[in-house]
């Protein structure tokens, strides 16, 4: 079975990486935090980004996606995924 390891997930907009809104063309972060009692190889992200009635619009993960390579087993961290230039709408 699988282990729960996350213990923070926080979006918010990547140009003051505090506000939780995102404006139309702005680039949104999503910052995954893990803790485990193991080493984790490879840690994964996936970010589902869904319309007003949760239907899914697009999707992307970091095993698709060219990222920095992770420096070695962790125990704990936080995986980032930035999506820019998004066409939000209001």
């Amino acid at each position: 079975g699988s282990v729960p390891a996350m213990r923070r997930v926080r979006v918010c907009d990547d140009a003051d990486g505090t506000s939780p809104a995102v404006p139309m063309g702005g680039t949104a972060r999503v910052e995954v935090e893990f803790e485990l009692d193991r080493p984790l190889a490879d840690a994964t992200l996936g970010v589902v980004v869904k319309d007003a009635y949760y239907a899914p619009i697009f999707g992307i993960n970091n095993k698709v996606t060219p990222c920095p390579p992770q420096p070695g087993p962790l125990t704990a961290g936080t995986v980032v995924c930035r999506l820019p230039r998004l066409p939000l709408m209001p």
